[in-house]
């Protein structure tokens, strides 16, 4: 089984398919801002650096984590959402942290970085807690 790509090293990253681009206009676009999506059962929005203690604690190795292997320090999450910050900005990738709801704490992280332009194509990762 090949290994699974570091979140720690924001070269790495597994292709698992195309991600088709959500059409945005104006302050929307991911270079500004991320929306934040809501269905039933979960949230999306923007990982912030706010996210990184509970990220590290919430993944961390041992626990019943699928994706790709977290972060082990606040200080390395703290360096990947600041990485993430900037890719955005420059449109190369988006990173969302993943909610229960809109109150709760993060449980995860999903991130693409664009192949083609305009993300008509991208590789993804993500990291989750199973339970």
């Amino acid at each position: 089984m090949a290994a699974l790509p570091d979140l720690r090293d924001p070269r790495s990253s597994a292709v698992h398919g195309p991600v088709r681009p959500v059409p945005t206009t104006g302050a929307t676009r991911p270079r500004a801002s991320l929306p934040v999506i809501t269905t039933t059962g979960a949230v999306v929005r923007e990982v912030r650096t706010s996210d990184a203690a509970v990220l590290t604690e919430t993944l961390a190795p041992g626990r019943a984590v699928i994706g790709v292997p977290p972060a082990t320090t606040v200080d390395d999450m703290r360096r990947f959402i600041t990485w993430a910050h900037l890719e955005r900005a420059a449109g190369r990738a988006v990173c969302y942290a993943v909610l229960p709801s809109r109150d709760a704490a993060p449980v995860g992280v999903v991130l693409a970085r664009r192949v083609e332009r305009g993300f008509a194509m991208a590789e993804w990762s993500y990291c989750a807690i199973a339970e």
